[in-house]
């Protein structure tokens, strides 16, 4: 699920955006939800929070290349 949104992030300017179709489940399961049953967060949620950070480092697996999706629309010199 983290690489769903690491490919919006890393494709922002040329995707029209992202379709999330199962925000919590209606039975206990342990994939694809990002609250279980019990409205609790599991992995898939700090997963997504990570992948959605402002400024990314992510890994690209379509052309093996590392990408740094910068959504703060300033540059970051020296780092």
């Amino acid at each position: 699920m983290k690489s769903m949104f690491e490919a919006f992030g890393g494709n922002k300017y040329k995707s029209s955006g992202i379709i999330f179709w199962m925000y919590n489940s209606a039975w206990p399961k342990m994939y694809w939800q990002f609250y279980d049953y019990y409205f609790m967060p599991n992995g898939a949620f700090y997963g997504t929070k990570t992948a959605c950070e402002p400024l990314h480092i992510q890994y690209c697996y379509d052309d093996n290349s590392i990408k740094i999706v910068n959504s703060y629309y300033k540059d970051f010199k020296g780092w």
